[in-house]
């Protein structure tokens, strides 16, 4: 790999600095993209990777992890502290899912490419550089612009029980509302989640919202979540405010709805509303013949709305609904003592 981060990442203080990606374009021949990244160590002790903007419009963790990032001092950490606040930095830009300049979708091209794309140049660094010095990784998204999300933590299960006792506990001092286990999601190859798993480490992500807004509430659970964690694994000692345990869920496979045409879909139901198996949660009008009646979509399993699609058009194949059931962990991790 040709390109390296502005600071030495294993040099003790506190560093705001960029990794410069390569981009030769028609306005700079030589030019880079500098990405920003944020190290803070002292002493003996873990080292975390907390992640934002992975997404370019989801906005909650990279709020929360700009004013943590300010606020903590080397005395106040034990070991390491890798902030990356805007991974998908022209995305972040952009307000947009995926890049301007490659259209690719960051979480779906992990471990990257340095002789790739932008996008996949910036995964690589992640993934070479900042991912194998972490011992876990928490990544912070929410629903962007098409969907609202549940505030929630989500894991998947690991095939080592030990490793899913971690990742738990992690996800549990982030004190969101609702903790998933999935039990499947639309799309894993290439997800960041993947490729830390892969390597045998704990992976958590949240979701904080959505819609492509962002409120004072969302950022204070993200700030006091991403504290939570850093406290639970013994690298920060900071006072927080008590939250109500975490509900832990899954979202079953059966429980996703995707759009069965492509049209205008309206919604019945509201997020956190209970619904049952065979009940309708929205229909899809066609946009060019008003006069033909509304395909009606159902869902299939009982559950609680958690993520719902919020942009009026839908196009054939997209998840307008996923509903989430409580699950006991012991069960959905397959571990045979209590965590």
């Amino acid at each position: 790999m040709s390109y390296s981060c502005t600071f030495d990442l294993s040099a003790e203080g506190k560093f705001f600095g960029h990794v410069p990606i390569p981009w030769s374009r028609d306005e700079a021949g030589w030019g880079d993209l500098m990405v920003p990244v944020i190290s803070i160590r002292h002493g003996a002790g873990p080292c975390a990777l907390v992640i934002a903007g992975n997404h370019g419009d989801e906005w909650e963790g990279q709020f929360a992890i700009r004013n943590i990032a300010r606020e903590l001092q080397p005395r106040d950490v034990k070991g390491q502290i890798i902030f990356v606040p805007a991974l998908n930095f022209p995305a972040v830009l952009n307000n947009s899912r995926c890049s301007p300049i490659d259209k690719l979708n960051m979480n779906r091209i992990f471990p990257g490419d340095s002789r790739g794309s932008v996008t996949q140049k910036i995964a690589a660094f992640v993934y070479q550089e900042l991912v194998r010095r972490a011992d876990f990784v928490l990544d912070l998204h929410a629903g962007g612009r098409t969907l609202m999300c549940a505030t929630y933590g989500a894991m998947h299960r690991y095939p080592d029980a030990e490793l899913s006792r971690k990742t738990l506990g992690l996800m549990r001092a982030f004190g969101a509302p609702i903790s998933l286990i999935f039990e499947a999601e639309p799309d894993r190859d290439g997800m960041l989640d993947t490729a830390v798993e892969d390597l045998g480490k704990p992976f958590f992500c949240v979701e904080l919202g959505g819609s492509g807004t962002v409120t004072a509430r969302s950022i204070g659970v993200a700030a006091r979540g991403v504290r939570g964690v850093l406290n639970h694994a013994g690298i920060t000692s900071t006072p927080l405010p008590a939250v109500p345990d975490t509900r832990i869920m899954e979202i079953p496979a059966n429980g996703f709805v995707r759009a069965a045409d492509h049209g205008l879909f309206e919604p019945f139901v509201e997020m956190g509303e209970v619904v049952r198996a065979g009940q309708a949660i929205g229909q899809m009008h066609s946009p060019h013949l008003p006069e033909r009646e509304p395909l009606q979509h159902t869902v299939r399993c009982d559950g609680e709305v958690l993520v719902r699609r919020t942009s009026g058009l839908a196009s054939h194949g997209d998840c307008v609904l996923a509903v989430g059931r409580p699950v006991d962990a012991n069960v959905a991790l397959g571990l045979s003592r209590a965590v």
